[in-house]
């Protein structure tokens, strides 16, 4: 990790540079090279650390969720763009490892994200997805990321066959579902920060 950190940046750096810098004018198409860079070589250091392989799918929402988020928190002064991401997916991990290994299943979208892997069979809807903030969300998304929600979540097509119905590529299927999960989870946070706004103060 330390040698990633004080490597020299290369060519594939500033590529991630202008991919990143592209992304904080929330460029869906820079996160989606970004993703599709990157994915698998965290995806293998985030997994050697939680040791599991949902657990390390969840640590890649959060990682990927956060760069779309706040990209504007990336400098030089942090190393190169994969060693940021290296750091975020590190930090994630360990938080994951430090929840309960045995917690139940959450209706919420961290938990849900788990889908976004699957290809064998199809996702059963629960009570997450019948949520009025939820169904809101998906429907102020982009028309072609609304569609693939739509097709994973509730029509319960696995992602082989989004890619084959749509003529997309697997990863950009996956890509896709990922930005719009994350602007899911955006929604629910500002929704939530109303509910809070509305609660009458403590005496």
């Amino acid at each position: 990790m330390s040698a990633i950190m004080s490597r020299p940046v290369g060519r594939g750096d500033l590529q991630l540079m202008v991919l990143i810098d592209r992304i904080r004018q929330k460029d869906e198409g820079a996160m989606e090279q970004l993703y599709r860079a990157t994915e698998r070589e965290m995806f293998i250091f985030a997994r050697r650390i939680v040791q599991d392989h949902w657990k390390a799918e969840e640590v890649l929402q959060d990682v990927y969720t956060y760069v779309w988020l706040h990209a504007t928190m990336y400098t030089g002064e942090r190393g190169s763009p994969l060693a940021w991401l290296y750091m975020l997916a590190r930090s994630r991990a360990l938080d994951s490892m430090r929840r309960s290994k045995n917690r139940q299943c959450e209706t919420n979208l961290n938990e849900e994200v788990r889908v976004l892997t699957i290809d064998d069979k199809p996702f059963a809807s629960t009570e997450v997805w019948r949520n009025t903030v939820v169904r809101r969300g998906v429907h102020q998304l982009p028309a072609a990321q609304e569609r693939l929600v739509k097709m994973a979540f509730y029509e319960g097509y696995t992602h082989s066959e989004i890619a084959h119905t749509t003529g997309l590529p697997l990863g950009t299927v996956k890509a896709r579902l990922r930005i719009a999960i994350g602007k899911l989870r955006e929604s629910l946070a500002v929704e939530e920060g109303r509910e809070d706004r509305t609660l009458p103060l403590a005496a």
